[in-house]
């Protein structure tokens, strides 16, 4: 079977950006989502007008990372690893009191996590472990466009110090507006432990007319004519902001 490649994975990117962009757009990446949504706004500057990355990785601290060579073992042995694979996420990517299941919306996520992370292939992630190139200081300059970084403060997958350096390099360019939040009593799945809270910082943050660093006036309406490029788990995030957004059309 032939591997997806990280090649065939930008070209998809980038044709359902060919296919979707409204006049304005907004990029929204997860995790290593954030190095597909970076490469895309550093490369389509005229078509992207924000860029917010959740939990971003960084590569000069995070890439190769040590957890990454267990998927260099053969695949029979990955399948028999899979509930220990499973679990280890869970317990990496969610916040101590989201593992509580103390209330209704905690245990329904955890439920979800726990059947969809016991459905990925194996031979998937195997490719695209052995795959993965986090973003860089050199892609990072060339990102011409506003940022907001939001990470959080639990995440024990791509930690807060990934996120603090991206926002530092960031800073760099004082003509480019760049905000960071870290979220309290959450983890790296934030946008799914703490939805409506991320996707208000998305809406004000996104709603400030020099968060576009593009010189228009009046500033135009970011939403609902936007493009959010994610992960799978970025879904709840993307409801609530079209929701909210049509709400105040």
């Amino acid at each position: 079977m032939r591997a997806h490649t990280l090649s065939h994975t930008h070209t998809h990117v980038y044709a359902l950006v060919d296919r979707y962009k409204g006049r304005k757009n907004l990029l929204v990446g997860h995790s290593y989502g954030c190095s597909q949504a970076a490469r895309l706004a550093a490369s389509r500057a005229e078509q992207v007008h924000g860029l917010v990355m959740i939990g971003p990785g960084y590569a000069p601290s995070h890439f190769p990372a040590g957890s990454i060579k267990v998927f260099k073992a053969p695949l029979i042995v990955l399948k028999m690893m899979r509930p220990l694979l499973s679990r280890g996420f869970a317990e990496r990517a969610f916040h101590p009191l989201t593992r509580q299941a103390s209330c209704q919306a905690h245990r329904r996520l955890l439920r979800r996590a726990q059947v969809f992370s016991g459905t990925n292939s194996m031979h998937v992630c195997q490719a695209f472990y052995q795959q993965m190139l986090w973003v860089d200081e050199e892609l990072l300059h060339h990102i011409p466009c506003a940022v907001l970084v939001i990470v959080g403060e639990g995440d024990k997958i791509t930690p807060v110090k990934y996120a603090q350096a991206v926002h530092e390099v960031l800073r760099g360019n004082p003509r480019r507006l760049v905000e960071y939040s870290e979220v309290k009593e959450a983890s790296h799945q934030v946008m799914q432990e703490k939805p409506l809270h991320v996707s208000h910082l998305i809406l004000v943050t996104t709603s400030l007319p020099s968060s576009l660093s593009r010189s228009i006036s009046p500033p135009p309406r970011l939403f609902p004519r936007s493009l959010c490029v994610c992960t799978a788990t970025c879904v709840n995030v993307c409801a609530c902001i079209h929701t909210h957004a049509r709400a105040h059309v």
